[in-house]
Parts: structure tokens; C-alpha cells; sequence
């Protein structure tokens, strides 16, 4: 094949490069002369300078001489390691004039691909740094992204939810919780055996189905939080969220709803709650299983207390073995419960109940029955 170096004096292979570089970036040759060289090459070709032809021999030979310049570039990049940061200094040179010329590992690596090096295979990976199990079949995602050849991870919270067709969406969330982006997938049969996904032992467990890898690998710049910690945080306030819901869905009934007569009279209301799908557990030792009745006192005036067991707290010798808590209702919550039981709402009730002390308060059935008749008792 027909070359432009038409000498082989020194410095002869510099000046055509210098000619053609010149010639691709203003549209004409320098002081707008043909040099002695393209005259030569054209009449290897048969042809003029400037035709058509001269111009896609010319080309070729320019294409030609940068990829075997950028061959032992590529050859460095298709050594890197993988995870090597494309924005890091491999070669740092400065010019006479003081200015300084840098060839990053990016740039090694891109020399590699364009000349169809074997680069050294690395997939993008989706670490799992949390998984919880939200309300509604849902699960919340705690993911650290790492695409192919990225410079830096991605920190992912991404809420999944199953589709009535058996498909997936995956929602990538904000730090307030609100969706950024969403996507929709098909999981395989078996999902790639999530259990094994999520069990390995001395390694960072990675999800592995590749349609849901594709999901993520789509909402990853929408849903990148920056930082761990920002997801992390992100990631605490939506179990937070979801546990605030848990409690606002539990089904309360009402026991009894009476009042203590004093003197004859009607005084205080005592209402006894009953915490219907509360996690039933036996004690070894009573035999009592669960607990789950919680009793509330409330004054004439409106004002609500818990009212506790003799457990844990334990009386002293002529000491009553119930007694008010110190926990008193806040206004709001107080009118929410009388709201809740007037109207048969059982959201009401648990939004009402809900951080009452109640894990402090909650009593086994027997032992509310017997807090129960001793207060009534006492009048």
C-alpha cells in the first residue's frame, strides 16, 4: 500500500504529520501550499492532491499512525487492574513553556478498547449492605453500585415491590423518601437463589439475578446518594417509617370500657385494650402465653394514664398491686383513643396508643383480670 513518506531523510515522517494534522484542523495546507510530499504520494495513487482519493488513502495512513501510537498506550491499560482509578495520573509530562500534560488511567484504558485490547473482564457488581423486610411484601434495598470500570461506587436505597403480573418494580428513593426513579423488571424462576445471595461467608454478599442487576445498574445515577453515611441514614429513617406504620396497623379491641364508681358515683374511665395479633410467646415457668392488655385510666378531667401490673415493678407488703404510671397521655393522643373507641377504629386506637409506654405496661390476660377486679374492687 501506497505511503505518504515519500524520503527518508530525518525528521521527514514529523513533517508530514505536522502537514496533515494542520491540514484536518484549518481546511488547508500551511501558507496554503501542497507540499513536495502529497504531490509525490498523489502521483502514487494516480490521481491529484486534494481528490477524493488522495483524501481516503491519506486518512488511512492518519488512522493507521495513531493506532500504532496508541498501541503500547493500550497495552498499559489492558494491564490495569479493573477497580484502578481512571481519574489517577499514569504519565505526567511538561512542555518548555512550563505546561504540564497528563495521561490518566482513563485515557490508558480508552486507548485499550479503541484498539480492541483484551481488557482484563469486570462486571458491575451490587453489593448488599442491608435488606429489610418492609409492610406489603415490600423489601428495602441497601445497595453499594459498582458499574463496570466506574471510578467510584454509587449508594443506592431502593424499594422493591412485587406486581400482580409476577413482575417487580424497583423505586430508586431520595434521603426524604420520595422516588427518584423507578424501573420494572422480570426475576428469574428462582430468583438466582437469593438465600445463597445473601448468606456467603468472608465475602460481601452481592444480588445476582441479572434482570434486577439491570434495574439498578438503570436507576443508578438518579438514586446516588454520595455517600454511605447519607444512604445509611436514608436507609434508618425508612425502617423507622415503616416500623411507625407497623404499630399503626396493629388490630386493637376493646376489653371493657367502665367506669370506677366512687361514693356511688361514676369517677374514673378504665379501658382495657387488648392487642389482637400481637407475637404469642410461652413463659417456661407460668405456662401464660403472650402479653398483650394494656389498661389506661382516664380522669374525669380527660387526662390518661397507663396503668401498670405488679411486673416487673414489685409491691411492698400492704403496697396495692397495681398502680398508675408516671406516663400520661398527651392531650391529642388522649382525644385520638376516646376518638378511636367511640368510632370502632382500630387505626385510631393503635396511632393513639402507639409509644405509650407500652412495652413497660403490656400485661399477660390473667395478670390484666386481676389488676382489672382489684381496681374496681377498691372503688
Amino acid at each position: 500500500m501506497a505511503s505518504p513518506i515519500t524520503s527518508s531523510r530525518p525528521g521527514h515522517v514529523e513533517i508530514v504529520l505536522t502537514d496533515v494534522v494542520h491540514r484536518r484542523k484549518v481546511g488547508q495546507w500551511p501558507d496554503g501550499k501542497v507540499p513536495r510530499w502529497a504531490t509525490d504520494y498523489a502521483a502514487q495513487l494516480g490521481t491529484k492532491a486534494g481528490s477524493v482519493k488522495f483524501d481516503d488513502a491519506l486518512e488511512r495512513w492518519y488512522v493507521r499512525e495513531l493506532e500504532a501510537a496508541l498501541k503500547p498506550f493500550a497495552e498499559a491499560g489492558a494491564a490495569l487492574d479493573p477497580r484502578t482509578d481512571s481519574a489517577g495520573t499514569a504519565v505526567s509530562v511538561q512542555d518548555r513553556d512550563g505546561k504540564k500534560h497528563v495521561v490518566t488511567y482513563g485515557r490508558l484504558r480508552q486507548a485499550a478498547r479503541v484498539l480492541g485490547e483484551g481488557l482484563r473482564k469486570v462486571e458491575s457488581r451490587a453489593e448488599i449492605i442491608n435488606r429489610y423486610q418492609l409492610l406489603d411484601d415490600k423489601v428495602l434495598w441497601q445497595i453499594r453500585w459498582m458499574a463496570a470500570y466506574a471510578d467510584k461506587p454509587r449508594w443506592l436505597l431502593l424499594r422493591e415491590t412485587p406486581m400482580a403480573d409476577g413482575r417487580r418494580k424497583l423505586e430508586a428513593l431520595s434521603y426524604s423518601g420520595e422516588v427518584r426513579a423507578s424501573r420494572v423488571f422480570q426475576p428469574t424462576e428462582n430468583d438466582n437463589d437469593m438465600k445463597a445471595s445473601l448468606s456467603r461467608i468472608y465475602a460481601v454478599p452481592a444480588l445476582q439475578d441479572a434482570a434486577r442487576l439491570e434495574a439498578i445498574g438503570f436507576l443508578a445515577k438518579a438514586g446516588d446518594m454520595k455517600t454511605g453515611r447519607g444512604l445509611d441514614d436514608a436507609y434508618r429513617n425508612q425502617v423507622s417509617d415503616d416500623s411507625r406504620e407497623r404499630c399503626h396497623r396493629r388490630r386493637w379491641s376493646v376489653v371493657s370500657d367502665v367506669h370506677v364508681n366512687v361514693g356511688g358515683m361514676p369517677g374514673d374511665r378504665l379501658i382495657r385494650l387488648r392487642w389482637l395479633d400481637a407475637p404469642t410467646r410461652s413463659s417456661f415457668i407460668t405456662g401464660e402465653k403472650g402479653e398483650s392488655d394494656l389498661i389506661i385510666r382516664v380522669g374525669i378531667d380527660g387526662e390518661a394514664k397507663v396503668v401498670y401490673g405488679h411486673e416487673p415493678w414489685r409491691p411492698l407488703m400492704n403496697e396495692p398491686r397495681w398502680k398508675i404510671a408516671s406516663f400520661v397521655f398527651q392531650a391529642d393522643r388522649a382525644s385520638k383513643l376516646l376518638a378511636g373507641i367511640a368510632a370502632g377504629s382500630a387505626r385510631m386506637i393503635a396511632e393513639a396508643v402507639a409509644g405509650s409506654a407500652w412495652d413497660q405496661a403490656k400485661m399477660s390476660v390473667a395478670e390484666a383480670d386481676r389488676v382489672s377486679v382489684e381496681i374496681l374492687g377498691e372503688g
